[in-house]
């Protein structure tokens, strides 16, 4: 008998132990607030916190076809109207950043210009023209006083380029110009990984999707290393950074040989090795269901929250979900439960980190099933789960001590920095030589690309 009730008594402790576990991987929840709706025509027209009560909207407006400038107030998860500022008469596309709570970069298609914020009150300084229009532009805050921005130009659609910013108080600076990147590209997507380097993100022009390793020290931009992880039509990609060797890349599969035509969205956890080689687990699916638009959002080194829209091909809606994930010591994920927040047409979806446990989603709500559709906005708040203090300025870094990367060999004729001297370095070359100048391609440093630097490409080559 004794030994029957001390197998009952482990048993049900055993259950006990067993249910608190289960619960504790699983106890995460959400709550959101009312959806604010902006009219506008560009799904890309970002949104950038500044604090947990304020974030700035920059989008074309309906009605004057001019970019506007807005700062949002949040109260509790309620987001409140303000007055719009007139960025520009140019209609288009734009790209914003903060690199502080109270300074803004913006880059559209042919000027960049920083906003000054006090309150919901925004002033403009003096708008920078750019050499080429830009196409598909993004732009990302490196610090206070830094920022990277990613583009195809009007006049060379086929290439894609970043460009290394400064700024002095309302002065913007390009120190590091027209930097190409290892082929043509869009979506770009960006994650910080110390003081000294960050990862890029994109589409190329075959829809596979490409990562980079860049650095910016003394006011030079490089790239170090770059690869190639899909091998089929992946698009609308993310990267976030864990920690200083761990990342997080998230994208969309669209396999049009498949029947019905299969939407498929993914995440792999990346390392970057300490010789800076990019390598990538094999990849994890994010939903069963027909998702796109997949967003990724840091929460810790180990937490992160995930957006996106899964197609009903019966109505033929869009459902827009959030899911926390976590990455298992295994370097496997754990996927949690699925929250849904809306439901329509939405896409372009994207997160935002407001507060420790309070975020932004935007989206591009088409349920006009035409360009001109509404941008919205929720705040969403997670519950049950324990995050350390975010504190999003100065840019948020992962370690004090920058990586150590490969020395570049742009003296031999490695233009791009990937570590190879082939025929992009050629095609740089002569983009240098017939266009712009690019010091990158200018082996011997003598300010100028011209036959002593192909003698030196062609040496190294072959």
């Amino acid at each position: 008998m004794k030994k029957i009730i001390g197998c009952l008594i482990f048993l049900f402790v055993f259950l006990v132990f067993f249910s608190s576990s289960a619960r504790a991987q699983s106890q995460e929840d959400y709550t959101v607030g009312q959806k604010f709706i902006q009219k506008t025509t560009f799904a890309e027209n970002p949104a950038v916190p500044l604090d947990p009560n304020r974030f700035a909207m920059f989008y074309l407006d309906q009605a004057s076809q001019k970019m506007n400038l807005k700062i949002a107030t949040i109260s509790g998860n309620i987001i409140t109207d303000n007055q719009p500022y007139e960025a520009t008469k140019e209609a288009g596309l734009g790209s914003m950043t903060a690199l502080s709570p109270n300074k803004l970069v913006i880059v559209a298609s042919n000027f960049a210009q920083i906003a000054t914020v006090e309150g919901t009150n925004v002033t403009f300084g003096p708008s920078f023209p750019l050499e080429n229009m830009y196409m598909s532009s993004s732009v990302f805050a490196l610090n206070d006083h830094a920022f990277v921005t990613c583009y195809r130009k009007s006049t060379d659609a086929y290439h894609a380029f970043c460009s290394l910013g400064t700024v002095t108080d309302t002065t913007i600076g390009f120190p590091s110009k027209n930097i190409p990147l290892p082929s043509w590209g869009y979506e770009f997507s960006f994650a910080k990984i110390d003081d000294q380097s960050f990862l890029i993100s994109y589409s190329d022009n075959t829809n596979r999707v490409k990562i980079v390793l860049a650095t910016f020290v003394n006011n030079t931009l490089r790239f170090v290393s770059a690869a190639d992880f899909m091998s089929e039509s992946n698009r609308n990609s993310s990267v976030v950074m864990l920690d200083k060797s761990t990342f997080v890349v998230g994208y969309t599969t669209y396999r049009s040989n498949a029947n019905p035509w299969e939407i498929k969205s993914y995440v792999r956890i990346g390392k970057i090795s300490s010789s800076t080689e990019l390598e990538l687990n094999p990849e994890i699916e994010i939903s069963s269901n027909n998702a796109s638009y997949v967003s990724l959002l840091p929460l810790s080194n180990n937490l992160l929250l995930t957006g996106y829209s899964e197609l009903d091909r019966v109505t033929s809606t869009y459902t827009g979900k959030i899911r926390l994930l976590r990455l298992n010591s295994d370097n496997s994920i754990a996927l949690g439960k699925e929250y849904q927040f809306d439901s329509g047409q939405m896409l372009f979806i994207s997160l935002a980190r407001l507060s420790t446990d309070t975020f932004l989603i935007k989206y591009w709500d088409n349920d006009t099933g035409s360009l001109t559709s509404d941008l919205s906005y929720i705040v969403g708040a997670i519950q049950g789960v324990v995050l350390p203090e975010y504190t999003p300025f100065p840019a948020p870094i992962l370690t004090t001590t920058p990586m150590t990367t490969t020395a570049c060999k742009t003296t031999i004729g490695d233009t791009n920095c990937d570590g190879k001297i082939d025929d992009e370095d050629f095609k740089n070359l002569i983009r240098s030589f017939l266009k712009s100048f690019d010091k990158t391609s200018d082996f011997n440093n003598d300010g100028k690309s011209n036959l002593l630097d192909f003698e030196i490409w062609r040496r190294n080559r072959f």
